[in-house]
């Protein structure tokens, strides 16, 4: 799915049973719709959940800090990207598929996300073959 990201974020912070939850719920602008799998009704728009979230930090150090699972870096708004999703019906929302290795900004302004390719040959290479694939050029 291709998608333009918005400002619109929640950082969501809970504790389910035993665990933790941390994440990001964003608001995206659905583009272009490539595959539906899960047969969910699409919107002009979806909430995504993002593998990132931020923590207020007490005591001396005040402020925010911000933690990513893997090498995600998060989606910056009025920027586009192409999306691997699953739907979550617990949350209500898409998780991005392999972090890092399920978003790829196609407009090429997202600077965390270059320097994360130029590092990890990895995510160079499959950015590479998704966009051939989909019909993009880098």
């Amino acid at each position: 799915m291709e998608v333009t990201a918005t400002d619109e974020s929640v950082h969501i912070n809970k504790e389910e049973s035993e665990s933790e939850t941390r994440y990001t719920v964003t608001r995206v602008e659905i583009n272009q719709v490539f595959g539906n799998k899960g047969h969910q009704e699409l919107k002009d728009y979806i909430h995504v959940l993002e593998p990132t979230y931020i923590v207020r930090n007490k005591g001396i150090y005040t402020g925010v800090t911000r933690y990513t699972y893997g090498d995600y870096t998060p989606m910056q708004a009025g920027y586009r990207y192409v999306l691997f999703l699953s739907w979550d019906e617990k949350h209500n929302g898409y998780w991005i598929t392999s972090l890092e290795q399920g978003k790829f900004n196609v407009d090429q302004k997202d600077s965390a996300e270059r320097a994360l390719a130029e590092k990890n040959l990895q995510v160079k290479a499959l950015k590479e073959d998704v966009f051939e694939h989909l019909g993009y050029s880098d």
